[in-house]
């Protein structure tokens, strides 16, 4: 014990620690338990080199944060994302078999398990790798400790990666970018990332890849890139961190990317499957973010991982005043998370006012009040628009009422409508010979679609054995459903010659998806301009075709029952009764003009979120601001 005294003695006075930074380091020693040994190894290790010893001070006292997941069917798990890599998809029984069976980690800490010569290796790296690139000489101790140091990238098992990596990517810099500038170093390896790919799926909800298998097998979701990203990144003396936003309420979900602190002291984001970093550029992502953080190693004064740095992104401050002191110190910033709230950030004192930092403006915002362990409003909800808070209207009794149509209860996306639109300028034709040798036009979609149900009612009196669905030349083919009718009843074809599907052996894929009633599920061609033929066995005459293009299922369905809700001066969702969809919208007469609204399917479904109507218009945050 006398020992572990004076070396804890000689670190105070080589390093000039406070002592409260001593007491933090020794928590951590005592949370260690009998790991300890080999943690006092690697102070002892450094004695004589006061810079190290800092970084291994940093590293040991944030490391009771951290820990890893292991999986005792790792190997298995690893084996079908190598099959998805392969052939683009597993079978269903195998998928189903992980989640029920293989997904159950042991997790240990860090702090408990990790070696000295782990740790050791792993600064005299990180070390070798700032000191010898040429703008490590503007990265500064403390960017450092955060951009380049670390051990690990989240969660993942402790494995050795910086030497495997830089062997695996430093001819990057040593050949092909040999400059002095990190973003265009940056941009370098970016490039060459993207040539390898990745492959990104969501269906693998296990914890990081770990470096030794992301090495080689590029497969997970957008965190599983950007923590690759680290590893390359770290490995060669980039300065990589991870920026978020934890919740978007466009999206109702969250995101993330990689910034390099430039030599200017900036950040600079990117993400290499998609672009490279600009200098002085952060540009996060297209969907509403609100509030943004940077992963941190050291845990922060709030006991997070993380800090925030919303300023570096936007340009304008929420501050609003309040008169009740006895709550101001514990209100949040929100957002909507269908009908109930996600709190996003704790707000800063300054007198009577209360202060949320820089967020994203064009916004619907709620501030609420955390009472124990729940959130409640504090206000009404509102649209920040940069300088002015802007509420609902909550008083029904004196605001005016107004009868509108409702088509959706989720925004419609850019994607979902580049899906949709795929069936512009296709067409039906019929014809008596399989040939199509004098086809017979019975519909051309000239017209975008605005809903999902589609009914062609068609002026054809002729009957035909075959009708061809034929899409532009430069569209997929590509169909949630598509049905037939001799006014009332369904014609189905005794055969079908269709094209080739996007994977030959993906149920996702496959034509059956066409006719099971399900809007959800959907064709896809593996070639632009394709066909389908549908042969009926004999002559019919057909004057109705329902076509669903691939769509999120977020339009009115009709069958299903919906409840409408708007927000009120009770500070809850008050209902404005109930309707089961007769066709691909509901009316609703008596609608409190500019309220905020909320449609949720009782028959189906998760994805719902607020809005307003606007002359006759939905709008959802996405649509902010309004023109």
């Amino acid at each position: 014990m006398n020992k572990i005294v004076t070396l804890l003695l000689v670190i105070f006075a080589i390093t000039g620690c406070t002592s409260d930074k001593m007491n933090k380091l020794e928590e951590a020693l005592e949370k260690a338990k009998n790991n300890r040994s080999e943690l006092l190894k690697v102070l002892e290790h450094y004695k004589n080199d006061s810079l190290k010893l800092k970084a291994a001070i940093f590293l040991i006292e944030n490391m009771p944060g951290y820990t890893a997941y292991h999986y005792k069917y790792i190997d298995s798990i690893q084996a079908l994302k190598k099959e998805w890599i392969i052939n683009g998809f597993v079978k269903d029984e195998d998928l189903k078999k992980m989640e029920r069976e293989w997904l159950k980690p042991e997790i240990r800490r860090d702090i408990e398990c990790i070696t000295a010569d782990f740790l050791i290796n792993n600064i005299d790296d990180a070390f070798q790798a700032w000191r010898e690139r040429p703008w490590g000489k503007y990265i500064p101790f403390d960017v450092f400790c955060e951009y380049i140091l670390p051990y690990k990238a989240n969660n993942e098992p402790l494995e050795e990666w910086r030497k495997m990596y830089k062997q695996r990517y430093s001819f990057l810099l040593d050949s092909i970018y040999t400059g002095t500038d990190v973003i265009e170093a940056t941009k370098t390896i970016c490039e060459y990332l993207k040539k390898e790919d990745f492959h990104h799926t969501h269906i693998f909800n296990t914890t990081s890849a770990g470096p030794g298998f992301a090495l080689n097998y590029r497969i997970g979701k957008c965190i599983d890139e950007l923590e690759l990203t680290m590893y390359v990144m770290r490995a060669l003396g980039i300065p990589v961190n991870i920026d978020y936003y934890p919740f978007s309420p466009e999206s109702l979900n969250n995101h993330a990317w990689c910034v390099v602190r430039d030599t200017t002291q900036e950040n600079a984001s990117f993400y290499y499957s998609e672009y490279s970093p600009r200098r002085g550029i952060r540009e996060g992502e297209f969907r509403k973010m609100c509030k943004i953080f940077r992963r941190t190693y050291a845990k922060q004064p709030d006991g997070r991982f993380q800090k925030d740095v919303s300023n570096e992104y936007f340009k304008d401050t929420l501050t609003i005043h309040v008169s009740d002191t006895g709550t101001k110190s514990n209100l949040y910033l929100g957002v909507f998370n269908r009908d109930t709230f996600y709190p996003l950030a704790k707000s800063i004192v300054k007198g009577n006012n209360v202060s949320f930092g820089y967020v994203e403006a064009n916004c619907i915002y709620i501030i609420l009040s955390k009472e124990g362990k729940e959130f409640i409003p504090f206000t009404n909800p509102f649209i920040f628009d940069g300088k002015q808070i802007n509420y609902f209207p909550t008083d029904n009794k004196n605001n005016q009422l107004e009868n509108s149509k409702v088509y959706r209860k989720f925004p419609f996306f850019a994607w979902n409508k580049d899906r949709m639109y795929r069936i512009i300028n296709s067409k039906f034709e019929g014809s008596n010979t399989i040939d199509f040798s004098h086809p017979y036009m019975l519909y051309h979609i000239c017209d975008t679609p605005k809903v999902c149900y589609n009914e062609f009612i068609l002026p054809n009196k002729q009957k035909f054995r075959y009708v061809r669905y034929k899409v532009r030349e430069n569209a997929f083919l590509e169909l949630a459903e598509l049905h037939f009718y001799h006014d009332e009843q369904e014609m189905k074809p005794a055969n079908i010659i269709a094209c080739e599907p996007y994977y030959a052996n993906a149920d996702e894929f496959k034509l059956a998806n066409c006719f099971d009633y399900d809007p959800l599920t959907y064709f896809l061609s593996k070639e632009e301009g394709q066909e389908l033929i549908f042969d009926f066995g004999s002559e019919v005459l057909i004057n109705k075709i329902l076509c669903i293009p691939r769509n999120d299922d977020n339009f009115i369905r009709p069958g299903d029952t919906y409840e409408l809700f708007y927000w009120g001066e009770d500070k809850k969702w008050s209902s404005l009764g109930k309707q089961k969809a007769k066709g691909v919208y509901l009316e609703y007469k008596k609608i409190p003009r500019n309220a905020l609204l909320f449609l949720h399917d009782e028959t189906r479904g998760k994805e719902e979120e607020v809005f307003f109507i606007k002359n006759g218009k939905q709008f959802f945050v996405d649509s902010l601001p309004i023109d």
